[in-house]
């Protein structure tokens, strides 16, 4: 038995919707923005070397088109084989931010950045990596939640994900918001008298 208290976030959705302002102070302009993070390991590099082939790509039919490709901080970008047109960032500090103000990002399949995507309302691409348990227990919530889209690595190419980059740009998120309050729920509900166990996570 437990009581789901909500998402735990850094953040609140709220204090961020003010998406113009928030592109200028961060150095970003009108332009269609996707931001693509994959965790900040070793494991995510050929995701990110497939994202920047499909920038090239994408960027044939959306000329204006900037990509932002964070490696993070266990990564080497110059490890990456990567276009010299992408914008390539070895680490983003609140990356939430940034995903608050693209226009699209595409992930990893990780609880982190994906429920970061869906309570901020952004529209994204999900690589669940195959075989993962915890990433394929995210993908079934997102899933429950219509949130984001799901991809597999295994089928995927740069033509494939370009496709699906151009269409998705401007889409609206018509998902169902979730609970982002989870750090302020004190865990107070008793039952005769015993404490109940509350935990930030939903089966």
């Amino acid at each position: 038995m437990y009581t789901f208290v909500g998402y735990v976030f850094p953040f609140d959705p709220a204090d961020l919707t003010d998406r113009a302002s928030l592109r200028r102070e961060l150095g970003y302009g009108p332009e269609p923005l996707v931001v693509v993070s994959i965790g900040g390991t070793a494991i995510g590099k050929d995701l990110l070397e497939m994202c920047g082939a499909t920038f090239r790509i994408a960027r044939g039919k959306i000329p204006s088109l900037h990509m932002v490709l964070v490696a993070g901080p266990r990564l080497p970008t110059d490890r990456l084989q990567l276009p010299p047109e992408a914008e390539v960032r070895a680490f983003v500090p609140d990356l939430y931010k940034h995903f608050a103000v693209c226009d699209l990002a595409v992930v990893q399949g990780d609880a982190t950045s994906t429920l970061e995507l869906t309570a901020l309302g952004r529209p994204f691409i999900y690589f669940p990596l195959e075989g993962h348990s915890e990433q394929a227990g995210v993908a079934r919530i997102l899933r429950r939640r219509g949130a984001g889209v799901e991809m597999k690595r295994s089928t995927a190419s740069p033509a494939k994900l370009a496709e699906r980059i151009v269409s998705m740009l401007g889409t609206n998120v018509t998902c169902p918001q979730i609970p982002t309050d989870g750090a302020a729920s004190p865990g107070r509900t008793r039952r005769s008298g015993a404490p109940r166990r509350c935990l930030t996570w939903t089966p």
